[in-house]
């Protein structure tokens, strides 16, 4: 797990980049990139920097992170038409990356993100099933 006190202090105490948080954390920058939106956007009153004392990095992670419905889907997660992305696949020419950048391209719908591409590829879909046997 990322230690995300030290990227809000590296972020907002020492004026860090993104790119030199991740070289510090050896992890990648677009994982600092995606925190750091997540944190900018989360109500104030909930989470703010300098952070409370009592804040522990799984209570930042909780926070940001953790928005499941009863079903364990992710509530703040677009889910793309699988099948449509599957027979797209079938077209030639077609590629993963190019029917993530499609699926990107939407952007925010009633509230929901699209997943990242790293995401996105390996949420389950239909063919999935039959390529594993």
């Amino acid at each position: 797990m990322v230690d995300y006190k030290k990227v809000l202090f590296l972020k907002y105490g020492q004026r860090k980049s993104t790119r030199e948080i991740a070289a510090i954390l050896k992890c990648g920058k677009t994982t600092i990139a995606e925190f750091l939106s997540l944190f900018e956007a989360c109500d104030r009153n909930v989470l703010s920097y300098p952070l409370a004392e009592d804040v522990t990095n799984e209570r930042i992670w909780t926070l940001l992170y953790k928005t499941n419905t009863e079903d364990g889907q992710h509530s703040q997660f677009r889910e793309p038409e699988y099948e449509k992305v599957v027979s797209s696949l079938k077209k030639k020419g077609q590629t993963l990356k190019r029917q993530w950048r499609l699926y990107n391209q939407v952007g925010v719908v009633n509230g929901k993100k699209p997943y990242s591409y790293r995401q996105f590829c390996g949420q389950p879909h239909p063919a999935q099933s039959r390529r594993e046997h």
